[in-house]
């Protein structure tokens, strides 16, 4: 099944469904573009192997992965064998590892899948 890269120019902390599985199938994350350039302060990038952002709530649901991204910058990660997504793609930035604030501006993020 091939899977379109995904890209957002203006995530927040408000979960967003990044890859759809529920005609089944599985996504493998290859790779991973977060960008923070607009935020003086530090950024992560929480991810979630769930169907819907319905069943996210961004600081009390644990994510499965989490990016950061330092101030002022991005962060770009190469997967070489992947990683497996079973259900689906969920995302949200915020200004914690695992918190519900949003970054104080919009971050960017790009997801290549194989």
């Amino acid at each position: 099944m091939y899977i379109a890269p995904y890209a957002n120019g203006a995530l927040t902390s408000t979960a967003v469904l990044a890859v759809n599985l529920s005609k089944g199938g599985t996504a493998t994350l290859q790779a991973i573009f977060f960008g923070n350039e607009a935020n003086s302060a530090p950024s992560y990038l929480q991810i979630w192997d769930v169907a819907t952002a319905a069943v996210v709530t961004v600081g009390t649901t644990p994510p499965n992965m989490i990016i950061d991204a330092p101030a002022l910058l991005g962060n770009s990660l190469d997967f070489t064998l992947g990683v497996l997504f079973k259900n689906g793609v969920v995302i949200a930035a915020t200004t914690t590892a695992t918190g519900s604030t949003a970054p104080s501006s919009n971050c960017t993020v790009t997801l290549a899948f194989h």
